[in-house]
């Protein structure tokens, strides 16, 4: 079991697991837009409210699928598991997937480097509705402007949010509607070595989520 100290070190930071090439990592951000118009059995989400995202995948996977040249990796068996928890003043809202896919671009056609994480499609949710919908797909993305943060189409181990000049994410709603959909920033991801349980015990780390998310409040509001 974790300690108190180590549930709180992990609201902070990205966790590399000792096992195999497995990695895990932590973020925390807040909403940014836009407030979802109210329905009934919807949440109350509002901008400034706190978020806390938790995903895991296998580093060493390498079999991508391979566009533009070999410049662009799309992994679709990397083992991506993501939870996205939104705390509203109506509770917690929570996300989670456990079929994801990873998109690496060293170089997109702008020139940045890109890496996103892609939740499988209508993930299984609780908490209200977002403008009368469920959740279609979640994403995070990120990218480094000067395209030299990677230099082929390998996954990294290591993430720091220091690396990307835009740290993002999009929760889907409405057949993917631009104005229904929830956007977050993100504000912490840093790479933190700690023992953590092996791969086949990983739900546990999922399941801290909530509690992790609570500390970040309080964190926020001391």
């Amino acid at each position: 079991m974790l300690s108190l100290f180590s549930v709180y070190a992990l609201s902070l930071v990205g966790v590399c697991t000792v096992n195999a090439a497995v990695v895990t990592f932590t973020a925390v951000g807040e909403l940014s837009g836009p407030k979802s118009a109210q329905n009934p059995g919807d949440y109350n989400f509002q901008t400034g409210d706190t978020v806390y995202l938790i995903f895991s995948y296998d580093a060493a996977t390498n079999d991508p699928e391979l566009y533009a040249g070999g410049q662009q990796a799309y992994y679709r068996n990397a083992n991506l598991q993501m939870e996205l928890n939104i705390l509203t003043t109506d509770g917690l809202w929570q996300a989670t997937s456990d079929a994801g896919a990873i998109a690496l671009y060293n170089n997109n056609p702008s020139g940045y480097d890109t890496l996103q994480f892609t939740s499988e499609t209508d993930p299984a949710y609780t908490g209200g509705t977002i403008r009368g919908s469920g959740p279609d797909q979640f994403k995070l993305e990120l990218e480094n402007y000067s395209g030299t943060l990677f230099s082929d189409t390998t996954l990294p181990s290591a993430l720091n949010l220091t690396d990307f000049d835009f740290s993002k994410g999009t929760v889907y709603v409405n057949n993917f509607n631009s104005f229904s959909s929830l956007y977050f920033d993100l504000t912490e991801v840093v790479p933190y070595a700690v023992a953590v349980p092996e791969p086949s015990n990983a739900a546990m780390l999922f399941g801290l989520s909530a509690l992790l998310l609570l500390t970040v409040k309080r964190r926020k509001q001391a």
